[in-house]
């Protein structure tokens, strides 16, 4: 964009917009583009020439229906997919960039609008686009038959698979039958659906420290599993195996005497 010199410097950068759309030089129009909540002012912007001005654009929550859908279809694939990733992108928009051959399904796998089923389409079926997969396996909207099929891939989607909210107890035991895994390990026992007997067997197989003491953490951890950390676990989690029996026992006692 071409700098205008007779500018008043006192106005502020949206009123330049507004009034005169080649007012502010382009190092100045790419900080509005990011920072401004004005969705007139990122309209106009959205038409700017510099490509980097329009990718600061795709990435403002600010941005109305009309500018989205116009950056969905930008020429630029940056601008395209910095459109798909952002949160106010809705969801019929994200389905329509899906298959325009030229929006990285990674972005799209980002967005917090993908649905179900859309993320199910860009998951690959032999769970080996380790990018895609691993953003998918992240989402909160993935479905469980998904993150099954996503749990036999590469050793990171994995791991995003076991982190997921909606994996299941089969899915998080058949995830943990290697101990060398460590990332995975971690994420499943950090994982509130990891069921008495996944936890068992990784406190049975585990030298690691932290593994140790989240499952000695773990509100499914069965009593066995914690007589076994007590004796067997690292001197961390055999302290908090002895923290974890306290805590019980003090529950305990309290709901004692709310009973009586």
């Amino acid at each position: 964009m071409s700098t205008v010199t007779s500018i008043n410097k006192t106005e502020a950068p949206e009123q330049i917009i507004l009034a005169n759309p080649h007012g502010l030089t382009t190092s100045n129009t790419m900080h509005l583009a990011l920072d401004t909540r004005n969705a007139e002012v990122l309209s106009i912007l959205s038409h700017d020439d510099d490509v980097m001005v329009r990718e600061n654009v795709a990435t403002n929550l600010h941005i109305d229906a009309e500018t989205i859908a116009r950056l969905s279809t930008d020429e630029d694939e940056g601008v395209r997919n910095y459109t798909a990733a952002n949160p106010a992108t809705p969801a019929h928009i994200l389905e329509a960039m899906r298959t325009d051959g030229i929006t990285w399904d990674y972005y799209i796998a980002q967005n917090p609008n993908a649905s179900a089923a859309l993320l199910d389409s860009l998951a690959s079926k032999h769970a080996d686009k380790v990018t895609t997969d691993t953003a998918v396996a992240s989402h909160p909207n993935t479905s469980v038959e998904t993150l099954n099929r996503l749990a036999k891939g590469y050793e990171v989607t994995k791991v995003a698979v076991a982190k997921n909210p909606n994996a299941t107890i089969e899915t998080l035991f058949l995830m943990t039958v290697r101990k060398e895994d460590h990332d995975l390990q971690r994420a499943v026992v950090a994982n509130m659906n990891a069921s008495e007997v996944t936890l068992d067997n990784i406190a049975r197989v585990t030298y690691l420290e932290d593994v140790q003491v989240a499952i000695a953490q773990h509100p499914t951890t069965h009593r066995k599993t914690l007589e076994y950390l007590a004796v067997k676990g690292t001197p961390e989690a055999r302290e908090a195996v002895q923290e974890r029996r306290a805590t019980d026992a003090a529950h305990t006692q309290d709901v004692e005497v709310v009973a009586a």
